[in-house]
């Protein structure tokens, strides 16, 4: 009883009053029902001496009378078909709504959890396995809905027992006090199998959130793993996972589908042995108690019903805590997008003593950095030294600790992060490339490649980007699909074309995060091609292991261990034969 009452509570802050409606819907519906068995005394009376008849049969008969309705079998058999005609259509309404709520459930618990992904801090991001977030839609919500399903069949299981018990009560409350203690001996009887249950599947919870993590990784890193012959290991992951679903997937089934078996064969024992009680020792007719009986028997036949749907909802249950903590703890990392909305840059970014660690380990310390407007930026530094923080920082993805940023003399705490990065274009070692057409991935599906304005507006992006040519080479142009992650287009393809989206979407600063590190020379010199061309155009900020790329930088700080360490122009830099940034460039071939 406590867990109905847990996950009532969490339900009804899901679904609201709706719930209540159709418990109330599920009652009338039950009651209609009942009060259509009940005509089945004053049927069975019918004919028999007036002094013979129960109290109920005499007050139906004298309410169809005060109806003007003359008492006979027939205008019996039409008040039960009445009653049965409207318990349809309530029945319908109650179908009708539940699979509204149901439904309506499914995708708001989709709508919310994606707008909680949307809204989730990054620094909650890179410390949760994004298997997590993967099982949470594709498994988690969908058994939370069929968990929910199985909630509204014990509460009308709930309710259908409490109204026959009801009524079996209004006409003997002997048998019906014994029932109830039948149907309370077999609760506590069968609790420890609903326990068992509910354990094994908080086993199998954990078993598919590892099971989307290894697989996904698996899918992922599927080029390494098969050029190298690697995959012992990793499928291994996914074997253990695979193997606790089965075993621990078969005993929760075998628990659950056996013990409506067994609870159904000690019903009917309970319930003949009370038969034979009744007539055999106290004497009664049994046609003297059969609308009693008939409500008994209805509802010890919803008792196996009842813990079937129950062991059921308690298997799957484990799913509800898992949407429901994911939920709260999705809310206590997310961002408030709150402040002032900035649609422009015009000035400068400013970086004031900025501090910042994960957790004990000090990544960047007192780090004070200009961004002017339309200026080139560059940010160079052996890996581990703390510049995609700093970029990170910049696009306030992550909170410094200590000290402040600015944009144009607005302090960053002050402002609409979502605003704030409407501002930026984001180029990343690995383009992000999405399974579409050339022209969704530039748009983000925001354009329509049938509206002339828009495509030349595409087409401009791409000439700039320096991908018209490969484009217009595919088979369908702009429609030609790239594949996951661009698989059937090169690595500077998929660059250019990253480019090409931060072009469309018209931003002002672009960061470009070791964007040519991976690349072959040819590749490399038309990237350097594309940002070149937005020189003058946006602020660039260029992070870099390759310094050649960075020669056309405005302004270059050094980074090493978190600290900046130079800084100035190119021909600055290298003045010093004996610094940090002169020695790189030697060792790059950049400088002799």
């Amino acid at each position: 009883m406590k867990a109905l009452v847990h996950y009532f509570n969490i339900f009804y802050k899901w679904v609201g009053t709706k719930i209540f409606l159709f418990a109330f819907l599920v009652l009338s519906t039950t009651i209609v029902e009942s009060l259509g068995f009940t005509i089945a005394l004053p049927i069975l009376e019918y004919g028999s001496d007036p002094g013979e008849s129960s109290r109920y049969t005499i007050f139906i008969y004298e309410f169809l009378e005060s109806l003007n309705i003359k008492v006979s079998i027939v205008s019996l058999v039409a008040l039960v078909t009445f009653i049965f005609v409207v318990k349809a259509i309530i029945r319908f309404i109650q179908v009708t709504i539940g699979l509204k709520v149901v439904f309506k459930f499914s995708q708001d618990l989709k709508f919310d959890l994606i707008e909680r992904y949307r809204k989730m801090k990054y620094s909650y991001f890179i410390n949760t396995e994004i298997g997590y977030f993967n099982n949470l839609i594709t498994t988690e919500i969908a058994t939370t809905i069929a968990a929910f399903n199985k909630y509204i069949s014990v509460l009308v299981k709930i309710i259908t027992v409490i109204v026959y018990l009801s009524f079996a009560f209004l006409f003997s409350w002997e048998i019906t006090l014994t029932a109830v203690c039948s149907i309370v001996i077999i609760y506590f009887l069968f609790l420890p199998i609903t326990n068992k249950i509910k354990r094994l599947n908080i086993i199998l919870v954990k078993a598919n959130a590892s099971l989307q993590n290894s697989f996904i990784q698996f899918i992922l890193n599927f080029k390494y793993l098969k050029a190298t012959s690697n995959f012992l290991n990793p499928i291994n992951n996914i074997k253990t996972a695979v193997k606790i679903q089965r075993n621990k997937g078969f005993e929760s089934y075998l628990i659950e589908s056996g013990t409506p078996i067994i609870l159904e064969l000690f019903s009917m024992i309970l319930f003949l042995m009370g038969i034979l009680f009744l007539v055999l020792i106290h004497d009664l007719e049994i046609a003297s108690l059969l609308v009693t009986i008939l409500f008994i028997y209805k509802s010890l036949l919803r008792i196996p019903e009842f813990q079937t749907a129950f062991q059921g909802f308690m298997a799957q249950s484990a799913s509800v805590d898992v949407v429901e903590d994911a939920r709260n703890q999705l809310e206590d990392n997310s961002e408030i997008f709150i402040g002032e909305t900035i649609n422009s840059f015009s000035s400068k970014i400013t970086l004031h003593n900025i501090d910042f660690s994960f957790g004990d380990k000090q990544i960047l310390s007192k780090i004070n950095i200009k961004v002017p407007y339309q200026s080139s930026i560059g940010i160079v530094g052996e890996s581990g030294s703390g510049k995609t923080t700093l970029v990170d920082i910049i696009t306030g993805l992550l909170r410094p600790q200590s000290g402040k940023i600015e944009i144009d003399g607005m302090d960053y705490n002050s402002l609409n992060k979502e605003s704030l990065r409407r501002l930026f274009g984001y180029i990343t070692q690995e383009a992000i490339v999405f399974n579409d057409t050339i022209f969704n991935n530039i748009t983000l599906w925001s354009g329509d490649d049938t509206d002339n304005e828009c495509l030349k507006r595409v087409e401009k992006s791409c000439q700039i980007a320096n991908c018209s040519d490969f484009i217009n080479g595919t088979d369908h142009g702009y429609n030609t699909i790239v594949g996951d992650r661009g698989i059937k287009l090169s690595g500077g393809q998929n660059q250019r074309l990253a480019i090409a989206r931060e072009i469309y979407r018209e931003t002002q600063i672009t960061i470009f995060d070791e964007a040519t590190s991976s690349l072959d020379t040819k590749s490399e010199n038309l990237i350097q091609g594309s940002i070149d061309n937005l020189i003058g155009r946006q602020t660039i900020i260029i992070i870099a292991h390759r310094l050649s790329t960075i020669r056309n930088c405005n302004y270059i700080y050094v980074l090493d261990k978190g600290r900046i360490v130079q800084e100035g122009s190119w021909d600055d830099l290298i003045s010093d034969s004996n610094s940090m940034f002169a020695i790189m460039c030697r060792l790059q071939g950049v400088i002799n």
